[in-house]
């Protein structure tokens, strides 16, 4: 399993030496995943890694990015929430994105979990997109087209390093990329499966 060998400290040392530092990232770097090290690269200079607020819709711009992904919710809805019933109790939730990139449902339950989303800025309308937010589980997904799993000091950002993601792209029947579902938790709970 890629993440058991993962060294927390060897991938915060890279992202204080590459992201928050000056020196430009290079192909490889030595202990971080390849999937997260390109995706660095892709954001280096182009996103701030000590954002604070995010990207975010405005209430009309996210009323049309809603009406556009009505079916998505509709259908996903269920799923979603039959998925979330087994998480419930583990402070996790589930997000479901459109191909950009934007929060269209946010579905979690614990009180303590959205103190934590307030602070970090998990709304309905925030831009997870690769390009506003680096590397994090619904951008990297959407980027890649698979499923990836972010831990902590992999994300871009530097207020998503307590956090764990995991995500996958959502194809629709003609496997066209229709959006993402991503599960976010604190990153003292990662599960390897």
């Amino acid at each position: 399993n890629q993440f058991m060998d993962l060294n927390f400290k060897v991938v915060q040392a890279a992202w204080d030496q590459y992201v928050a530092g000056p020196d430009p990232i290079p192909d490889q770097i030595e202990g971080v995943r390849q999937e997260i090290a390109d995706s660095w690269r892709r954001a280096q200079g182009n996103v701030n890694p000590f954002l604070t607020e995010m990207k975010t819709l405005s209430k009309d711009e996210l009323d049309k990015v809603m009406k556009e992904n009505t079916l998505l919710c509709e259908i996903a809805f269920p799923y979603l929430m039959d998925f979330y019933r087994f998480l419930r109790e583990t402070k996790h939730h589930i997000m479901l994105s459109d191909t950009d990139g934007y929060q269209l449902l946010l579905i979690n339950d614990d009180q303590q979990f959205k103190l934590l989303s307030q602070q970090t800025q998990l709304n309905d309308g925030c831009d997870f997109s690769e390009g506003s937010a680096g590397a994090n589980g619904i951008g990297l997904a959407l980027a890649t087209e698979a499923p990836v799993v972010v831990l902590g000091p992999e994300h871009f950002l530097k207020m998503y390093h307590p956090l764990v993601c995991y995500a996958s792209p959502i194809y629709d029947t003609a496997h066209h990329l229709i959006g993402s579902i991503n599960i976010t938790g604190p990153l003292e709970t990662y599960q390897p499966y």
